[in-house]
């Protein structure tokens, strides 16, 4: 039993090496300075990205029900490595095109296969009841490593160049690796060797399909993750059409992720503050919405930083809660694949938020902000989750 506790410091650790992305405060600048791309074309080359995690995610996640989450979690770390790698060989959107599909394979491996193991190890060890606790120490970590790496990875790009911060993350990925190397497998249900991949894939996806309450969650964190995730790349956009240093956007980065870290170790209390979850919930959705509009006609950096600092916070730490939520309703045979089903979805939609948005900044950058802001409101005021939906 204490081999599968120690599985939990083993994991935040992988998080941490997996998060040290050396490229998150200057990868707008990359792609448009070194790489020559318009914005319009970064958004389309993310949302081939997104689309190639849609590929990927269903497959990946019935791989790590069926063979086992801890080969599939080093199989990812070894093509996040290659995939880094790939963006430095020269300077070309086909280049590009070729890291994101790498990149995309190995989120697609890990994003079902991790929390499925730290969820499984948790029921080893009798304590699934911290679920909502571990799970956000796991995402902090992520996000404690990419804390430390995009302000050091932005003073880098500026000073030495752009490509070794993606040097710095694929040596990221290969310490994610070797740390996986020593995870327990938690041993889950299979349905023998008579049954294929094919039959794991389809009892995963019907299970979804026919769950009512895991489809209402999936549908109001999907929605609004789709246009909220775009704050990513339109914050480094507007700071940098705003004259803003590049040697310190990754400062910027790290700002918002402090206040995300302490939002996401301490949701209870949040949610405590404003009363119910359901109306938490409702607010980290309607603030960054109201964050895109305001941004839109803002004109000074010592007024779009802090918007874009209290955006980010709200808006990334959303997922971690819905995750928490449905794996309450997903039995451990099925965890992996089920999360990817929702990851799948959730990829699609940002795809298509991302090619609608590459031709609305064709138009006018203002109206992309609004639109943004907009859309995040509509899918916030339409969601059906109820109080009693959200389990801990």
């Amino acid at each position: 039993m204490s081999s599968y506790s120690s599985n939990l410091w083993k994991m935040y650790l992988l998080k941490f090496f997996s998060g040290l992305h050396f490229t998150a405060g200057i990868i707008v600048p990359f792609f448009m300075q070194w790489g020559g791309l318009s914005f319009s074309e970064v958004l389309i080359l993310q949302a081939l990205f997104v689309f190639a995690l849609f590929v990927f995610e269903i497959p990946t996640g019935a791989l790590a029900d069926y063979f086992g989450r801890k080969h599939t979690i080093l199989i990812a770390g070894f093509f996040g490595c290659l995939g880094a790698l790939m963006y430095t060989i020269k300077p070309s959107f086909w280049y590009f095109l070729l890291g994101e599909t790498l990149w995309a394979l190995a989120v697609a491996l890990l994003s079902g296969a991790d929390q499925a193991l730290l969820y499984d190890s948790l029921k080893q060890i009798k304590k699934e009841h911290e679920s909502k606790k571990v799970l956000s120490y796991y995402e902090c970590s992520f996000l404690f490593g990419i804390l430390v790496a995009a302000p050091i990875g932005s003073l880098l790009g500026a000073s030495v160049g752009y490509p070794w911060t993606f040097y710095l993350t694929g040596l990221g990925f290969l310490a994610a690796t070797a740390t996986g190397f020593f995870l327990k497998e938690p041993p889950h249900k299979r349905h023998g060797q008579a049954c294929h991949y094919w039959t794991v894939l389809k009892n995963g996806m019907q299970y979804f399909h026919h769950h009512k309450i895991l489809r209402i969650l999936a549908f109001d964190g999907i929605s609004i993750s789709a246009f909220a995730f775009l704050i990513f790349w339109m914050a480094q956009l507007k700071l940098m059409e705003l004259n803003f240093d590049i040697a310190y956007l990754g400062f910027v980065h790290m700002s918002w992720l402090v206040f995300e870290i302490s939002i996401a170790t301490n949701f209870a209390f949040f949610e405590n503050l404003v009363g119910s979850k359901r109306r938490y919930l409702f607010l980290s959705a309607i603030i960054p919405g109201l964050g895109f509009i305001a941004l839109a006609f803002t004109k000074t950096i010592l007024v779009a930083i802090p918007i874009l600092i209290v955006m980010g916070t709200f808006a990334f730490t959303r997922p971690f809660l819905f995750n928490h939520y449905m794996q309450k309703y997903i039995e451990s045979h099925h965890r992996a694949t089920v999360m990817s089903t929702i990851n799948m979805v959730r990829a699609l939609a940002r795809g298509v938020v991302y090619v609608v948005l590459a031709g609305v900044f064709l138009w006018s950058h203002q109206a992309a902000f609004i639109i943004a802001g907009l859309g995040i409101i509509m899918f916030s005021l339409i969601s059906k989750v109820e109080e009693d939906m959200l389990i801990d």
